[in-house]
């Protein structure tokens, strides 16, 4: 009898595995568009030139020399 209710007890634990194998982080299209990247770039490229942080912005500690 306790075998019989092991079997049926590890049949009814494996009914649907593959919905376990799917990332929700992932995004649904695998490219980004170029113009969103260059975007970005030039933003932030702006804003490490123009940031008046000495941390992230060597170049302006520098030129005081």
């Amino acid at each position: 009898m306790p075998v019989v209710s092991v079997i049926i007890l590890l049949a009814a634990a494996c009914n649907d595995l593959t919905e376990l194998n799917v990332n929700p982080k992932r995004a649904e299209t695998g490219t980004v568009p170029a113009q969103t990247l260059f975007a970005n770039a030039q933003r932030e490229l702006s804003d490490a030139l123009t940031s008046p942080n000495v941390n992230t912005n060597i170049f302006r500690l520098l030129s005081q020399y």
